[in-house]
C-alpha cells in the first residue's frame, strides 16, 4: 500500500473516529488530527499537491455532507482558521476554492430553509468535483430550471434483488428477500424510456441491485439507456463477481460506462481480480473503499420519531429509486413497499407506467421539490441522532 493511500485510509479513520452518528460530529477534533497527519504525510511524500488534494477532498466534501444548524458553526470557524483552500493542487483553484466553505454554508442553510431541491442537486459525486459541482449546479442545473425544463442530479434503477452478498444491515434492506428476483423485462425496459420522454437531463444514473452482474440481461438494459440525455451511466457491483462476457464487455466500452466497485475488502473477495479484467479492457472504474464504516439505517420498524419533518431534512441521501416501473423518493421506500413492510402513499412515488408523459414530468417535479417527509422516515433512523456508524457488511448466518 503506497503513502497515498495510507493517508486516504487515515482521513476516512478519523472522520469515522469523530463521527458519532450521521449528524453528531466532532468537528475540532477531525480538523486538529487530520491537520496533524497532514503534517506527517506532506513531509515524506514526494507529490505535494496529491497530499493536498487529499487533504482538502476529504476535510471539505466530506464534511460539507452533514452540515446543520448545529455543526456548521464550527465547520466554518474550522475552515477559515486552518485556511482550508490552500490544501488544493494549484493556484488557480486555490483561489477558486478559496470561497468553497462559504458557499457550502449558505447551500446548507437552503437546505434548511426547505429548498432541498436546489442542495440535492448541487452535492453531485465526481473525481474532478469542484468543477463538476460548478458545472452542474451553475450551467446545468440553473439553465434547465429557468427554461422549466426538468433537471434530475441521480436516478437509479434497480434491475434485480438477487445479490451475492447477505449484509445484515444493508440500507436497502436487499438481505430481507426471502425469494429474491430478476425485475420483469418490461418494466424495466418502460420506466427508462418513459422517464427519459419525461425528463430533458440525468446527470448520473446508476444501474443496481441487489448484485446487477446477476441479472443476465444487463447488456440489454445498456443498449437502450439514451445516452444522449445523461452525463454518467454507472453499473454498481460488490467486488464478488467478474466479468468476462466478451459482448458485455464491449457494451460497457461502447457507451463509456463506468463500473464501480464496492470494496468491503475480504468480503470484496474478487476485487483485484475483476480490477485487472477492466484495466486490461481498458474499461472506465473507480473503487470505492466502503471498508471504513457505514451508517445504521435501523431495523424496519417505526422509531416513533418526534420531529419527521426535521428528520426528513436532515437527510442528505439523493437516490430516486426505480423499482418495478415506478420511481421513488429512497430505496428505503422503494424496497420497504416491495416486501410489504411500508405503506405507500399516493403522493411518494411516480408510476412510470401507466402514466402519460406529461403527467409523469408533472409528478416528478412534484416529488424532486418535496419538503415533507415520506411514510419510510417513520422506519428509519437516518437524519436522526439514532443513526449512529457501524462496521459494514457484517454477513447474516
Amino acid at each position: 500500500m503506497n503513502e497515498y493511500k495510507k493517508f486516504e485510509d487515515k482521513m476516512l479513520e478519523i472522520i469515522g473516529k469523530y463521527s458519532y452518528s450521521a449528524f453528531n460530529i466532532d468537528m475540532d477534533s477531525i480538523f486538529k488530527d487530520g491537520l496533524e497527519e497532514y503534517k506527517k504525510y506532506a513531509a515524506k511524500c514526494d507529490d505535494i499537491n496529491r497530499v493536498n488534494n487529499i487533504f482538502y477532498s476529504y476535510l471539505l466534501y466530506y464534511l460539507c455532507c452533514y452540515l446543520n444548524k448545529k455543526n456548521y458553526k464550527k465547520f466554518l470557524k474550522n475552515a477559515k482558521e486552518y485556511e482550508l483552500y490552500k490544501y488544493f493542487y494549484s493556484k488557480k483553484e486555490q483561489r477558486f476554492c478559496k470561497y468553497m466553505p462559504n458557499l457550502f454554508i449558505k447551500m446548507s442553510f437552503l437546505k434548511n430553509k426547505k429548498l432541498g431541491f436546489f442542495v440535492k442537486q448541487y452535492r453531485i459525486f465526481n473525481r474532478n468535483r469542484n468543477q463538476y459541482y460548478f458545472r452542474a449546479y451553475k450551467y446545468e442545473g440553473l439553465k434547465f430550471l429557468l427554461k422549466r425544463k426538468v433537471f434530475l442530479d441521480y436516478v437509479e434503477v434497480v434491475i434485480t434483488t438477487k445479490c451475492s452478498l447477505r449484509c445484515k444491515n444493508c440500507a436497502n434492506l436487499i438481505n430481507l428477500y426471502n425469494k429474491p428476483y430478476d425485475v420483469q423485462d418490461d418494466l424495466i425496459e418502460k420506466s427508462i424510456e418513459n422517464l427519459f420522454k419525461s425528463v430533458d437531463k440525468v446527470q448520473l444514473f446508476r444501474i443496481l441491485g441487489g448484485e446487477p452482474l446477476l441479472n443476465p440481461r444487463l447488456k440489454h438494459y445498456l443498449d437502450i439507456i439514451p445516452y444522449e440525455k445523461i452525463d454518467n451511466v454507472v453499473i454498481v457491483t460488490n467486488g464478488t463477481m467478474l466479468i468476462k462476457d466478451k459482448e458485455l464487455i464491449e457494451t460497457i466500452k461502447k457507451h463509456n460506462v463506468e463500473v464501480e466497485i464496492s470494496d468491503y475488502g475480504k468480503i470484496s473477495r474478487k476485487t483485484d481480480e475483476l480490477v485487472k479484467i477492466l484495466e486490461e479492457e481498458k474499461m472506465k472504474y473507480s473503487v470505492r473503499k466502503n471498508d471504513m464504516f457505514w451508517v445504521d439505517y435501523g431495523l424496519v420498524r417505526n422509531y416513533n420519531n418526534t420531529d419527521l419533518d426535521k428528520q426528513f431534512h436532515n437527510c442528505d441521501i439523493r437516490c430516486k429509486s426505480i423499482l418495478n416501473g415506478n420511481l421513488y423518493y429512497c430505496p428505503r421506500s422503494s424496497h420497504g413497499y416491495d416486501l410489504g413492510l411500508i405503506e405507500r402513499k399516493p403522493d411518494e412515488y411516480v408510476d412510470l407506467i401507466n402514466l402519460k408523459e406529461k403527467e409523469i414530468r408533472k409528478q416528478i417535479k412534484k416529488l424532486y421539490k418535496r419538503d415533507k417527509y415520506i411514510e419510510a422516515c417513520k422506519y428509519c433512523k437516518y437524519g436522526t441522532e439514532k443513526a449512529v456508524t457501524i462496521e459494514p457488511a457484517i454477513q447474516q448466518k
